[in-house]
């Protein structure tokens, strides 16, 4: 029987010329080629029931604490994922790589300098050296990996930095990390994230982020799916961020996130479709929509962004 023609995929993927998204890669039976799909298609309409509404890309940054530099994490479609480094003093966008994996972007960080970026992905193939789940420490943005470990499973993976030349691993006991390489100068000074105040896995690192870079817990509003964080802006203001965990009638997934504009500890703006913000500089920044925006320098109000991205 005649194998069915791939050329049009396999121009499209070669075209993207990102490295782990070839054109092809070996079935589990000998000889039959799996096609790598083009993204592309995916999302605009093919393969799909065009009556449904257009799904945007999510969008996730980390923003680098001691240099103007930030990393975007691109989720779209689901089973792709591809990053951009973000250059926060004229918001100009340079292309990292596609990866044909999940990317979890709040397992992820960028060290402080903005040069290395430590993430945690997972593309199901459990056959595989990396037994189908990984985390990897790549020079910001790109994904190829300088330090490699084998995770096997999606319980932890990830990590912090602690400076620029050190990090910590998110374990979680019995399950570990196995390291298949290291060709970076990076020291990992430890493995699990202590204080274990945070107590799930997959929030661990994220949750250890925000204390880290300026977010307060509101305990008071916090409860058992929800945890609340807050940060100054300017004069009474603040930016609220509700980590939503669990499945609800929120869309987007397992954990989600939205956010507020409050003022003297009263909420004077909300946003529920801004699935990331944090400030910038002296800016208010947010995704939305597959999009990011920014406040003007000298403005107050979020309704009139400049986009950045």
């Amino acid at each position: 029987r005649s194998e069915p023609d791939h050329g049009q995929n396999r121009e499209t993927v070669e075209r993207l010329g990102h490295g782990p998204c070839g054109p092809y890669r070996s079935g589990r039976r000998k000889g039959r080629p799996r096609p790598c799909y083009n993204p592309l298609r995916l999302s605009s309409g093919c393969n799909k029931d065009s009556s449904l509404p257009e799904t945007p890309p999510r969008l996730h940054v980390l923003v680098a604490r001691a240099a103007p530099r930030a990393v975007v994490i691109r989720r779209g479609p689901s089973r792709y994922a591809s990053t951009y480094l973000w250059d926060l003093r004229d918001d100009s966008l340079q292309t990292g790589q596609c990866l044909r994996a999940r990317i979890y972007e709040r397992r992820c960080d960028l060290s402080p300098n903005g040069d290395y970026l430590i993430y945690f992905a997972y593309n199901d193939r459990w056959w595989s050296e990396t037994r189908g789940s990984w985390t990897a420490i790549s020079l910001a943005p790109y994904v190829k990996a300088l330090t490699l470990y084998a995770a096997g499973g999606t319980w932890g993976g990830g990590g912090v930095f602690v400076d620029n030349k050190s990090y910590r691993l998110n374990d979680r006991f019995p399950i570990g990390h196995d390291l298949l390489f290291d060709r970076s100068d990076l020291v990992c000074v430890g493995r699990g994230l202590p204080p274990s105040r945070w107590g799930d896995a997959s929030l661990a690192v994220y949750f250890t982020r925000l204390a880290r870079d300026g977010w307060r817990l509101n305990a008071s509003l916090s409860h058992e799916h929800i945890q609340v964080f807050e940060k100054p802006w300017r004069k009474d203001m603040a930016l609220r961020k509700y980590c939503h965990r669990g499945k609800g009638p929120r869309p987007g997934g397992l954990f989600t996130d939205s956010h507020a504009l409050i003022s003297s500890g009263d909420e004077v703006a909300a946003f529920d479709l801004w699935e990331w913000a944090d400030i910038v500089g002296d800016r208010l920044a947010w995704a939305e929509g597959g999009r990011i925006y920014a406040t003007a320098s000298s403005g107050f109000d979020p309704r009139a962004p400049k986009s950045a991205a």
